[in-house]
């Protein structure tokens, strides 16, 4: 069982790879050295599809975020029962544009990188 979640494991990295391209391969941060939004979210797929959680959520943790809430938002389409509020897209992309200032904040300030 434990070979069939690691085979599935690598397929599903090599898809992430394929779709979203190789890690680190950032073009904002390539150019303006800050970090976008999105910063860290192939790292942190790859992560999730390898079953790590912790450091899934170091890279950014808006995408195991954004993962649930779009499992919710379907759920609720395919069954008209609403679970959360429509107005929690707003809270939820909200809270990744300030996660993503005091990210930035951390690096051109403080010297801190996160996703080194």
């Amino acid at each position: 069982m434990i070979q069939i979640l690691q085979q599935f494991s690598d397929w599903l990295v090599s898809v992430i790879v394929f779709l979203f391209g190789r890690e680190g391969d950032c073009r904002v941060f390539s150019h303006f050295h800050m970090y976008c939004p999105g910063c860290g979210g192939t790292r942190a797929l790859i992560a999730l599809a390898r079953f790590d959680i912790i450091r899934s959520l170091q890279y950014n943790p808006f995408i195991l975020v954004l993962i649930i809430y779009n499992l919710i938002f379907f759920y609720q389409l395919f069954t008209k029962k609403q679970i959360v509020k429509n107005s929690t897209a707003f809270i939820i992309i909200g809270l990744w544009i300030l996660y993503s200032i005091i990210r930035n904040i951390f690096l051109v300030y403080f010297g801190i990188d996160w996703l080194s």
